[in-house]
């Protein structure tokens, strides 16, 4: 079967309203391919999800009086939330790991050389995650037969 394997950016759901975004084109390559997802990708979802939740949720503290607030919206549990969308997700889909500590050493290297994907702006993760995925999909691909995937980024 075709593998389609799935970047954060093309997965990423602004919404919330479930955990991968783009549900009608992820549903179209996965009625016709097994859809492979870095676990780094998962990862990225669930780290933005918290970053925007605390942003919105300090807007809005921000925004609206004291005694205008009539629930502890404070009590929201993210965590809970990100585990209620990743629990209800429809689309079937396995998920890829890094495992091997050598992949680690060619990402440090190419990072300290400034080399792509890395960028020569210093103070910046710019890059590392792009290596770090394209390194685990790299170790993927060595370790199945089929070599006849499809990498999905936007």
């Amino acid at each position: 079967m075709i593998k389609v394997i799935f970047d954060t950016n093309f997965l990423l759901e602004k919404r919330m309203n479930s955990f991968f975004g783009r549900k009608g084109e992820l549903d179209k390559f996965a009625s016709r391919s097994e859809i492979v997802i870095p676990s780094l990708v998962i990862d990225e979802i669930k780290e933005r999800y918290r970053r925007d939740f605390v942003k919105e949720k300090d807007k809005f503290f921000k925004t609206l009086l004291p005694n205008v607030l009539t629930h502890n919206a404070g009590e929201i549990d993210i965590e809970e939330i990100i585990a209620d969308l990743i629990g209800t997700e429809k689309t079937p889909y396995s998920v890829i790991e890094l495992t091997e500590a050598k992949y680690l050493f060619e990402i440090t290297a190419l990072a300290l050389r400034k080399k792509p994907p890395f960028v020569p702006v210093d103070g910046s993760d710019k890059g590392f995650k792009d290596a770090y995925i394209y390194f685990t999909v790299l170790e993927y691909l060595q370790k199945i037969p089929d070599k006849y995937v499809f990498f999905c980024y936007r």
